[in-house]
């Protein structure tokens, strides 16, 4: 089983996100893909004291500078900002529309669009100790990179809009009570021993049923109506059930389990008798 580590290493600046790493971050998940990652854990443990404290000055700066080049016409400005935004947003996207599941393992400070990356992951878990903030609304901005759109479908509407409309911190006991997070955990080694164990026994599952039941998920949370949904796994399961080698492997080992019980249980009846 192959679990893939991506790790955010930017500690001098608090793992603030910097043009460069939003440009290597698809690189870098599709190279643990190529190398058969069945599970990946994003994390910064051993890095940097924080998992990540947003997007970086000089990242926030090329922003301001994307509509710099558009020839005087404020439409085109607007248009190219706009396509700037999309870029984000397609690289926090790449993690969600990864083909295995991804775990986000965070320490420390986790801010801003470090919310935006760790909503896309399929699994959250951090330290008791961890922070975790939407801190736009105190910078005078509306948060466009994936907090928005994903938060509400993770902890609720009204705890998405409290935390989002305040910018309030909260710890990881609190992350954990409101549904951010499913584990906290005390210290950051035994963060990352669980996001590990966990990641270690989705990559020993059937990457098939794995993968189908990732897309599921995201088609529900899409779509919303449940007869829709389970149209859709139907048409997920008949397509890849039949002739499926994985299901065909665990009904063996099934069937080699049962018959070894029942000849146990049959020799057990002889010696009563």
């Amino acid at each position: 089983s192959c679990v893939g580590e991506l790790i955010l290493n930017n500690p001098t600046q608090a793992n603030a996100l910097t043009p460069g790493m939003l440009e290597a971050l698809p690189g870098a998940l599709a190279g643990l893909l190529a190398a058969s990652a069945r599970c990946v854990v994003v994390h910064a443990i051993g890095h940097s004291k924080h998992f990540c404290a947003g997007l970086s000055i000089d990242a926030l700066s090329q922003s301001s500078e994307s509509a710099g080049d558009a020839a005087g016409c404020q439409a085109r400005r607007r248009w190219a900002f706009r396509a700037y935004i999309r870029g984000l947003q397609s690289v926090i996207s790449r993690f969600e529309e990864c083909e295995v599941p991804v775990i986000a393992a965070v320490h420390g400070a986790c801010v801003g669009a470090g919310v935006d990356l760790i909503t896309a992951c399929d699994i959250r878990l951090c330290t008791t100790s961890a922070a975790f903030c939407v801190k736009e609304v105190d910078l005078g901005i509306v948060a466009d990179m994936g907090t928005l759109s994903r938060l509400p479908g993770i902890v609720g509407d009204g705890v998405a809009r409290h935390l989002s409309l305040t910018g309030e911190t909260i710890d990881g006991v609190r992350a954990r009570e409101v549904c951010l997070v499913s584990e906290a955990l005390p210290t950051e080694e035994a963060l990352r021993s669980s996001a590990m164990e966990m990641a270690r026994s989705i990559a020993a599952k059937s990457t098939l049923a794995v993968s189908g039941t990732k897309e599921v998920l995201l088609f529900q949370r899409d779509h919303g109506r449940v007869d829709d949904s389970l149209r859709y796994v139907a048409s997920l399961n008949a397509s890849i059930l039949p002739d499926n080698e994985d299901v065909k492997s665990i009904l063996r080992d099934a069937r080699g389990r049962s018959g070894t019980s029942t000849q146990q249980r049959t020799q057990q009846r002889s010696r009563e008798s």
